[in-house]
């Protein structure tokens, strides 16, 4: 992880860690959701044009999170993150 990436973590080094994700598309996935926020910078997610429209997901014992593109390629190492198909 590169050193301008470490505010990402803060609060969160033990959240989330060896989890595994899918790369979807937030509108196709879940119509009844208006938006979410990465976990992790709080970008933006809906069916939108100014908003994310794709992402990450996973969802776990503790809950269902959303995690951006750039967060994702930021913590994927150090966190042991993995992407199903």
């Amino acid at each position: 992880m590169l050193e301008k990436d470490k505010w990402r973590l803060t609060g969160m080094e033990d959240f989330l860690n060896n989890e595994c994700f899918k790369y979807q598309n937030f509108a196709d996935e879940y119509e009844d959701t208006e938006h979410e926020h990465c976990i992790f910078c709080g970008a933006k997610f809906s069916s939108n044009k100014e908003d994310l429209q794709w992402g990450y997901s996973s969802t776990t014992r503790n809950g269902y999170w959303w995690v951006c593109p750039e967060c994702f390629n930021a913590l994927k190492d150090v966190k042991g993150w993995t992407v199903s198909e």
